[in-house]
């Protein structure tokens, strides 16, 4: 595999690119007052207001962040990046990314039978060929860190989980399954 590795990395940066830079410049050229994707003329009053400014500001960030993270995962110092950080950075790539990447296939293959036309609500007021650049970029930027976090893993910790873990403590488990009843409670009363 480590002779395959730079061929990886240059397909992953590559990938990243393709997934990232169609989002980023929709994304900046909402910010600069552009009307592209837009369905119409209340999208873009909808697009200058405070409110999309201030998310539109926030996702090309989340996306810049991403991107550095896709890039400091092929280089040769990624091992030098604390824990703690990768840590952060793939929980917020698994939390935003991952349902993006589960879900889009199946919607895609559910939408036919379900009878819908694959476009956004009529609720929306931007294109249906916007949601095909951004899910799109979403899923393979997903699949991008999802590889690259794989082979990180493997490589600096690899020791670590090929070992066999203990087993917790009765206090840990039952601390653990306690910290479970407030969001069992919780799915359950949403569920009524």
């Amino acid at each position: 595999m480590r002779n395959q590795r730079p061929h990886l990395q240059r397909a992953a940066l590559l990938t990243a690119f393709v997934a990232t830079v169609p989002y980023l410049v929709l994304k900046l050229m909402w910010l600069s007052g552009s009307s592209v994707g837009m369905a119409g003329r209340e999208g873009l009053e909808e697009m200058i207001s405070t409110r999309f400014v201030a998310g539109n500001s926030i996702t090309v960030l989340l996306m810049l962040v991403a991107a550095a993270f896709v890039v400091a995962l092929t280089r040769p110092w990624a091992n030098r990046v604390p824990a703690r950080l990768v840590f952060v950075l793939a929980a917020g790539a698994t939390g935003l990314l991952g349902p993006i990447l589960v879900g889009l296939p199946i919607g895609m293959a559910v939408q036919p039978v379900a009878g819908g036309d694959g476009g956004p609500s009529e609720e929306t007021s931007l294109d249906p060929w916007v949601f095909g650049v951004v899910y799109l970029g979403f899923g393979l930027l997903g699949l991008v860190l999802a590889v690259l976090m794989i082979v990180h893993v493997h490589d600096r910790w690899g020791s670590l989980i090929s070992q066999t873990p203990q087993r917790p403590s009765w206090a840990a488990t039952v601390a653990g399954a306690l910290g479970l009843v407030p969001v069992g409670a919780a799915m359950g009363y949403w569920e009524l």
